[in-house]
């Protein structure tokens, strides 16, 4: 898969590793991460580090509730 351009100023800013990563960092649920993952664009490597980051998450809540019985 290839970069698509977004002919937009302000939505590569958005879409920047540095902004992904700051607004990945803030969120509150792993639903946002994964959701901002899939706004970064094909090569960008916040996509695979913010994928890595959903997964971790999600297992982390799964061994909470886990241990909750």
């Amino acid at each position: 898969m290839y970069p698509e351009p977004t002919y937009r100023a302000a939505i590569e800013m958005a879409i920047a590793t540095e902004h992904l990563r700051d607004a990945a960092s803030k969120a509150s649920s792993p639903d946002i991460v994964l959701g901002l993952a899939l706004l970064a664009q094909a090569g960008n490597p916040a996509r695979e580090e913010l994928c890595a980051g959903t997964w971790a998450t999600l297992e982390s809540i799964r061994e909470q509730l886990r241990k909750r019985g």
